[in-house]
């Protein structure tokens, strides 16, 4: 019995590993689904966008369908109506350039990208109409804060162990390489807490613009922008002041008041960032399963505005891509298994399709010879210097 207990615990531990890796970026975790045929999907797609030849694509999609329990169905899009399709926002231009081709032709309509679908709205009470976007510029402007509260997390965890430090004569050298270390690790986190922050600032006024028409999102709008404002322009321009003010050291020959000096700054900006922290969670130690929690709660709310939003403009022709995440959500948590007033597709589901039609558009039969050749950059670049491929019919037509 405890052997049958422990084998059971081994294979439910097997199965979590495999559904959630964690994945290291530069000091911040994120989700990687790790499953055989997460990872198979993924170097599949990853061959079609960057151009792998036809015959690798097809030794690809062998290696998936093992894993296939629930064959992907090809999902043409429908003609007349909105196509919602998912994607994971790894697009190139050239290849995009191709899904617009493709939507125009099968569709007549428009391409639109997560963050360019628009809708017509108009003010409650009021006859003005404008155009806002189908995803909500208030609940990015959070998205963006929720990713940016874990390098708020790591940046206070760094500064804590810097400003537990007291040099003196006899521990200097060994102080010295506690701060600069720890330094080094929190100037990796601000490029982005700082690159994020000008995009806060950006969304805030386009979220401004917002309110009037979705004025049910006030209490979210006033919440992340107490929250944003002090964290970009308090906390983030402290940080990074302090961080070139203590690089400016020589890092071999700090003395010990320049080092004491510097760890004297620290305790303010620990107590601003765990303000923040408390502000954001009511508490100033947070887990990373409560980042996750938070920030997919967020995403959860953007998906639910662009359920309504699809289904506003559900008589737009065209395509709308979003993220295959906000497609799952709609498809699982919204919709509940009833069909939408717009059409709804995976990445997945979109991308059957689609090869098939490039296939037919792009691969020419050669003069004179039994062979096909493909002029597209996207699909044929093998590495060769060259922007053509040739390939045998069979592999083209399969006869």
């Amino acid at each position: 019995m405890t052997e049958k207990t422990n084998k059971s615990k081994e294979n439910e531990s097997l199965a979590i590993a495999n559904v959630v890796a964690f994945k290291k970026d530069d000091g911040i975790l994120s989700f990687e689904d790790n499953r055989p045929e997460a990872v198979a999907q993924r170097k599949l797609q990853k061959m079609i966008k960057s151009g792998a030849p036809l015959q690798q694509r097809n030794h690809a999609q062998g290696q998936l369908g093992q894993y296939d329990h629930a064959p992907i169905q090809r999902k043409p899009l429908k003609p007349g109506v909105l196509n919602v399709v998912g994607e994971n926002h790894d697009t190139s231009d050239l290849h995009r350039a191709e899904e617009i081709k493709y939507t125009k032709e099968k569709t007549g309509g428009g391409y639109w990208e997560e963050n360019k679908f628009k809708i017509i709205a108009r003010k409650p009470g009021g006859k003005d109409l404008a155009f806002i976007h189908g995803d909500s510029k208030i609940l990015q402007m959070g998205n963006i804060i929720q990713f940016n509260t874990q390098g708020l997390s790591e940046t206070i965890r760094f500064l804590t162990i810097i400003g537990k430090v007291t040099a003196s004569a006899i521990n200097l050298r060994l102080n010295r390489q506690k701060v600069f270390s720890n330094t080094g690790l929190i100037q990796k986190h601000l490029p982005k807490l700082k690159a994020f922050g000008n995009g806060y600032k950006e969304l805030k006024e386009e979220a401004e613009a917002e309110l009037p028409y979705r004025p049910e999102l006030q209490p979210v709008f006033d919440f992340y922008v107490d929250f944003g404002d002090p964290f970009y322009d308090q906390y983030v321009t402290g940080v990074d002041n302090w961080v070139q003010a203590t690089n400016n050291l020589n890092k071999d020959r700090a003395t010990v008041g320049e080092i004491n000096a510097a760890v004297a700054q620290v305790p303010d900006l620990i107590a601003l960032g765990d303000g923040l922290l408390v502000k954001m969670f009511e508490k100033d130690k947070v887990s990373y399963d409560e980042h996750k929690a938070a920030q997919d709660e967020v995403i959860m709310e953007r998906s639910k505005i662009m359920h309504d939003s699809g289904t506003k403009g559900s008589g737009t022709k065209g395509v709308w891509k979003i993220g295959n995440q906000h497609v799952k959500d709609i498809k699982k948590a919204i919709l509940k298994g009833e069909r939408p007033a717009y059409e709804l597709m995976t990445e997945a589901e979109f991308f059957e399709d689609f090869k098939k039609w490039l296939a037919e558009k792009k691969w020419v039969k050669t003069a004179g010879a039994n062979t096909y050749e493909h002029t597209n950059a996207m699909i044929d670049r093998q590495g060769t210097g060259t922007d053509r491929a040739t390939l045998s019919q069979q592999d083209v037509t399969g006869k």
